[in-house]
């Protein structure tokens, strides 16, 4: 039997993967610092919120529409005037996830063998969704420093783009590094993108959730009316339920872009529909009702990044890297140190789950990431042995 070639020829588990199963089959206690489910971390919405939101008479009706029920993306555009961002339902397009948005705006874009380029380190899905298509995954790095943190490197940036580049993923802020990117550099993109006809995909899952100390009305700013901007959310994160399985694309910039992609979205939304009616409906009710929920995840994820702090005091030989948002914390390891094969000895020794570096591809480096979704008594004892792990290592 003959296979696309989209899909890898071997897809066997890892030898990380084969570990865990075979510790998950054997019923072996294990501290997962990878949890980014918020239901399963308990902050998801409360069940009767669940059931109030779906519990609608419109539930019953099936009125398709290609950008999603009319009502469904006032909620959105609602959502984003919160932040500041005038929009217009008719901006809206809705989806079945985010992953889903991204596998129409390549539809959208590309061309089986057309250059997509993505920031790096980040969200290793990317590569798997524009393989899929059949395009190439083009990187552009970023470089960390102790005063400014981590910054796209912009000379790579433009030299990034080739003949077939035929669009820009930005993450903001990005996972797992927490970056936004300032409103300066995020300016200069923008002027680059448009000045090649090049559009900007902008994941923003991740933005309802700063630092403490940090505030997103710093990196707001972008040209809304400048070439062509397509951010991606979606209740996953943005309400904490994944399970219902809504996402969106809000599109601005030159009217005459805006117009060109959106007839030719709404072709490619209509051939999926793929954004189920519950979800719409529930999302109506979620969105305002927003507040309280990411109260809380903001709260644990400052709880947790704080024992992390304690876990990696004085005198640690790995040290955190700064990190602005987002729900992720990144451990730079020693010198000479492995994260693929520490990955390991923390599963299969200490029965401690974390990402390893490579994971995200980082440019430099080896790093651990962390989710500080993660329950906060669970965190603390598994970043405890993180960090006891690696101070045993670098004494050897």
């Amino acid at each position: 039997m003959k296979f696309s070639s989209r899909l890898d020829s071997d897809l066997s588990p890892a030898r990380l993967q084969h570990a865990l199963d075979q510790l998950r089959t054997s019923g072996t206690p294990l501290v997962d610092l990878t949890r980014s489910n918020p239901p399963q971390c308990g902050l998801g919405p409360p069940p009767e919120a669940l059931t109030r939101a779906l519990d609608v008479p419109r539930l019953a009706d099936y009125s398709p529409d290609p950008r999603g029920l009319l009502s469904a993306r006032q909620a959105v555009a609602r959502y984003y005037a919160d932040r500041g961002l005038l929009t217009r339902p008719e901006a809206i397009f809705l989806s079945a996830s985010t992953s889903q948005a991204y596998a129409e705006l390549l539809k959208l874009f590309a061309n089986p063998g057309d250059d997509i380029l993505v920031p790096q380190p980040s969200y290793p899905l990317f590569e798997t969704l524009i393989a899929l298509e059949g395009c190439r995954t083009v990187r552009f790095p970023s470089y960390y420093s102790a005063q400014a943190g981590w910054r796209i490197d912009e000379r790579a940036f433009e030299r990034s783009f080739t003949s077939r580049t035929r669009a820009v993923i930005l993450v903001r802020p990005n996972n797992p590094t927490g970056a936004y990117p300032p409103p300066d550099q995020l300016s200069r993109i923008q002027h680059l993108c448009a000045a090649r006809g090049c559009p900007i995909i902008l994941d923003e899952v991740f933005f309802d959730y700063p630092a403490e100390g940090f505030t997103t009305l710093a990196v707001q700013g972008e040209d809304e009316a400048r070439g062509l901007t397509l951010r991606l959310s979606g209740l996953s994160k943005v309400v904490g339920a994944p399970q219902l399985k809504l996402g969106w694309i809000r599109l601005s910039g030159a009217e005459a872009a805006v117009r060109g992609a959106s007839e030719r979205l709404e072709f490619i939304a209509d051939a999926y529909l793929s954004a189920s009616t519950p979800a719409q409906l529930a999302a109506e009710s979620l969105l305002p009702a927003r507040g309280p929920l990411q109260a809380r995840i903001r709260e644990r994820l400052g709880e947790n990044h704080r024992a992390a702090g304690q876990a990696f005091g004085g005198g640690s030989h790995a040290r955190l890297l700064s990190r602005e948002g987002g729900w992720y914390l990144v451990v730079h390891l020693p010198e000479g140190e492995d994260d693929e094969d520490l990955t390991y000895h923390l599963l299969v020794d200490d029965n401690v789950i974390v990402q390893p570096g490579f994971f995200f591809d980082f440019p430099q480096g080896e790093h651990l990431v962390l989710s500080l979704l993660t329950p906060s008594a669970e965190f603390a004892e598994g970043v405890n042995r993180v960090a006891e792990r690696i101070e045993a290592r670098a004494s050897r």
